[in-house]
């Protein structure tokens, strides 16, 4: 082989080097599939996540598990709310869930119900799908949820994303509310 051939065919792998490498770290960088599954502590939840994602301390006394984007920007976490005397019922649980996220926020006049709550069967559990944005330490967010009742209390799962982040945050949230599991 003469050194003209040799040197093409090394400049020629050095550009699939390249090219690959570049499709790799894009790859990498925006890889969003859901595909990896995390389960509680007591093992009767799962759930699937983006392979990326890591699982994190719940924000809350009634977390009982939760899960972040690799960059902290999304946020997924499954809570149970005990029943209370004064909620007859799961829209008023609902109701007043979003009050209190209301509440909680920045300013409660800025929060906006983007989809009401409506009626959702979720793995055989039916229940209330909504979304919310609001503003939580001066951050406006949106929020994904999914409630419904158990003898337990009222399980929620919440997905939270920066509002406006990124164009496939919803598919995001929706593919996790999607593939929560009760055991």
């Amino acid at each position: 082989m003469s050194i003209k051939k040799f040197l093409i065919l090394i400049l020629v792998l050095l550009v699939c080097l390249g090219g690959g490498l570049m499709l790799y770290q894009k790859l990498d960088s925006d890889f969003t599939q859901i595909g990896r599954q995390i389960e509680s502590a007591d093992g009767h939840f799962t759930v699937s996540v983006p392979i990326k994602w890591v699982e994190t301390a719940t924000s809350s006394d009634s977390g009982i598990m939760a899960a972040q984007s690799s960059d902290g920007a999304m946020f997924m976490q499954i809570s149970l709310d005990a029943h209370s005397s004064n909620e007859s019922s799961l829209d008023e649980h609902v109701s007043n869930y979003i009050k209190q996220i209301a509440q909680n926020s920045d300013n409660n006049e800025a929060q906006v119900i983007v989809t009401s709550p409506k009626k959702k069967t979720l793995d055989k559990h039916h229940g209330l799908f909504f979304e919310l944005e609001t503003i939580s330490d001066d951050i406006e967010i949106h929020i994904w949820s999914f409630c419904y009742s158990t003898n337990s209390g009222f399980i929620h799962i919440d997905v939270t994303a920066p509002r406006n982040e990124a164009d496939n945050d919803q598919d995001i949230a929706l593919g996790i509310i999607n593939s929560l599991h009760q055991q």
